[in-house]
């Protein structure tokens, strides 16, 4: 992250990442990748079935996240700069 910062002051890891992280979220099937969407969906209440509540701020992150790796990974934005 050092190296990014160094040669744009706006550069954020979890910023790149997120799309990968998305895509797991969304397509991994295993038990453990379940447990981390919920809690990126509910938050610490997940369990709590009368409490929790979506956090659509996150929801909505996770959806551009996820549509940002399937343009990436379909070659659509080859050649484009991409906007910090």
């Amino acid at each position: 992250e050092g190296i990014g910062l160094s040669n744009d002051d706006k550069y954020s890891i979890i910023n790149e990442c997120l799309p990968y992280v998305s895509k797991r979220l969304l397509t991994d099937q295993s038990e453990r990748t379940g447990g981390a969407l919920s809690t990126f969906i509910f938050g610490p209440e997940k369990n709590n079935i009368d409490t929790r509540i979506v956090d659509y701020d996150r929801v909505e992150q996770l959806v551009s996240g996820f549509s940002d790796y399937s343009l990436s990974a379909s070659g659509a934005n080859l050649g484009q700069d991409k906007p910090r």
